[in-house]
């Protein structure tokens, strides 16, 4: 930490390395009027280590708080369900998606042992480079700001890592003339597994003729034994050459079915 000469109390006496610290604090300050709240700060923190060894590196970044029902109340008190970590999830997926990055490019990295968060915490990737992370408050932390036993999401992202061009090029994928085969396919997998790690798996199989993969279900109960999910996806295969043969759809299926299989230990679900 950079530690101030001459700091205006004791608890501010050294620059913050985290924008959550005081998104938490106004959070704390503004949960007192009302209970539902989105927030996001922009600001600098300071980091000695990176510095030039006289003045510390003043990195910019973004801090996104959620807390509170998902829907707000109404006359017949409906809507009591808690935003949660993917709703946190969401809000960061349409500000890349604006921002023009593509969703391929994009990578969620769940995380272990991360102090400011509990179980439910994941990093941002982009490229291959981490730009931030987001999950769910751990409760000791949430204590330890004085907040109420909510959920409370939060991310924290770097500036400087989602800056864009002005205008780039961005050429519309070729129309094919041909009829589209849309199909549902859905796996069973670890609980551990994400879902970013099948649909690449289904891609990498499908190659060009796989031209969407959308993720419409998400299944775990019975009759599924502890432990796993069913992820169920609609596939979408199209040529730019030729109507495609029930021959040439059942060969897809069984390349992606043997990928998944082989990448993810994903099993077709009956």
């Amino acid at each position: 930490f950079i530690e101030l000469a001459n700091p205006i109390a004791a608890e501010r006496r050294v620059m913050r390395r985290s924008l959550l610290v005081s998104a938490l604090e106004n959070l704390q300050y503004n949960l007192r009027y009302a209970d539902r709240l989105a927030m996001f700060e922009i600001g600098r923190v300071y980091l000695p280590e990176l510095g030039d060894g006289l003045l510390p590196c003043e990195d910019r970044r973004l801090s996104l708080v959620m807390v509170g029902p998902r829907q707000p109340q109404d006359f017949y008190a409906t809507g009591q369900e808690e935003m949660d970590f993917f709703d946190l999830k969401g809000v960061i997926e349409v500000l890349l998606e604006r921002l023009g990055f593509k969703a391929d490019a994009i990578e969620y990295r769940p995380l272990q042992g991360v102090g400011t968060f509990g179980a439910r915490c994941a990093e941002v990737v982009i490229a291959g480079e981490i730009v931030g992370l987001f999950g769910e408050v751990h409760p000791r932390v949430r204590a330890a700001f004085d907040l109420p036993a909510v959920r409370v999401n939060a991310a924290e992202l770097r500036i400087k890592r989602l800056m864009r061009p002005h205008w780039r090029f961005d050429p519309l994928p070729p129309i094919s003339p041909y009829p589209p085969v849309v199909e549902d396919l859905a796996f069973i997998v670890d609980e551990a597994v994400p879902m970013r790690a099948v649909e690449n798996a289904i891609r990498a199989a499908g190659g060009a003729l796989l031209t969407e993969v959308v993720l419409f279900d998400l299944y775990r109960g019975e009759p599924l034994p502890p432990g796993v999910k069913s992820l169920a996806f609609r596939l979408t295969y199209q040529s730019q050459e030729a109507s495609l043969r029930d021959a040439d759809v059942a060969n897809l299926r069984e390349r992606i079915i043997r990928r998944v299989e082989r990448e993810v230990g994903g099993k077709l679900r009956g």
